[in-house]
């Protein structure tokens, strides 16, 4: 049996202790699960009361980081669907055009005075200068200017207009600039609830977007004693006078109808507006262009009602009805 000095006793307890000091140091982090330099629960707790304390009681939430990298990195603080929105007004926002008219009127002496008409905005749909907006928009206009994106101001010419469905083709002269043009979307597949967006300028004040969803479909609408007009789109996006004749986009930036009234008790917006469906437009309007006006289909017929002697003279086997010629 061999004897240990009371100072080789101690030598080794340190020694054992500090090697099983190290041996805990180093497999604590597979034990940990890799979570070592995490917070843990009660740190995370502290550090929410923390922040909840310094606003008031309410915990700000910083939102996903995997869509914040989606919708362009934690910087840009905007959502996928606010980048959507922003893709397409920059897209679109050139091929908008403010429209305003001049009418002629005759004072108390019988002589012409101009004065200011209606105004709207409109929507550059050909390379040309072609613009579709509302006919009464520039309905009895003596003077129509179009104001483009960047401010320039031209003269507008009417090309065509269709009253029953409150359409209207302009002609502008772009000079050799290169316009953006807005495209043609379907209109026959929306869906109620679909997100939609307006550009306009309403009451004058400038350009304009607002967004909204389809809240109807197929609505028949009286445009005043004379007719109604049929297959609306109805929308919640804020419509305004001013707006128009202005695109309503979907979010492609297709423009799947032209806005043209609102219902409203105050003469703004209440959240009922109505645009006609693009698939309209795009059956007239080339007949806009070519003709000026829509080429309709009619029945050519003179309808007489039957009498005592024209039965007697025609010697009809009946004696009541109509006699079509």
């Amino acid at each position: 049996m061999r004897l240990y000095s009371r100072t080789q006793l101690i030598v080794a307890a340190v020694s054992s202790a500090v090697f099983t000091l190290l041996a805990v140091i180093a497999i604590g982090p597979l034990v940990d699960g890799g979570q070592a330099g995490r917070p843990t629960s009660q740190s995370q707790q502290a550090a929410t009361e923390s922040s909840a304390g310094s606003t008031g009681g309410f915990v700000l939430q910083t939102g996903d980081s995997a869509l914040d990298s989606a919708a362009g990195g934690e910087d840009s603080g905007l959502s996928l669907d606010e980048l959507e929105t922003i893709r397409v007004f920059e897209a679109r926002n050139d091929g908008v055009v403010n429209i305003s008219t001049q009418r002629v009127t005759l004072n108390w002496f019988f002589e012409p005075v101009p004065e200011q008409g209606q105004s709207g905005s409109g929507s550059i749909i050909d390379q040309r200068g072609y613009v579709l907006t509302n006919n009464h928009v520039v309905r009895g206009a003596s003077e129509i200017t179009v104001t483009l994106a960047d401010g320039t101001s031209l003269p507008g010419e009417v090309i065509g207009t269709d009253p029953e469905n409150d359409l209207a083709v302009l002609k502008i002269d772009p000079h050799g600039r290169e316009l953006t043009t807005i495209p043609l979307g379907r209109s026959d597949n929306l869906r109620v609830g679909q997100k939609v967006l307006a550009i306009g300028n309403p009451f004058a004040i400038g350009r304009t977007l607002t967004t909204g969803v389809v809240s109807g479909l197929d609505r028949s609408v009286r445009a005043d004693a004379n007719f109604v007009i049929n297959g609306l789109i109805q929308t919640d996006a804020s419509i305004n006078p001013g707006n128009s004749g202005g695109p309503l986009l979907n979010s492609r930036g297709e423009m799947i109808g032209v806005n043209t009234m609102i219902y409203s008790s105050t003469g703004g917006s209440i959240g009922i507006g109505f645009a006609v469906p693009s698939e309209t437009a795009r059956r007239i309007v080339p007949d806009l262009i070519e003709f000026g006006a829509v080429r309709r289909g009619w029945i050519e017929m003179t309808p007489v009602q039957l009498f005592p002697q024209l039965v007697r003279f025609a010697r009809l086997p009946v004696s009541s009805g109509l006699l079509v010629s």
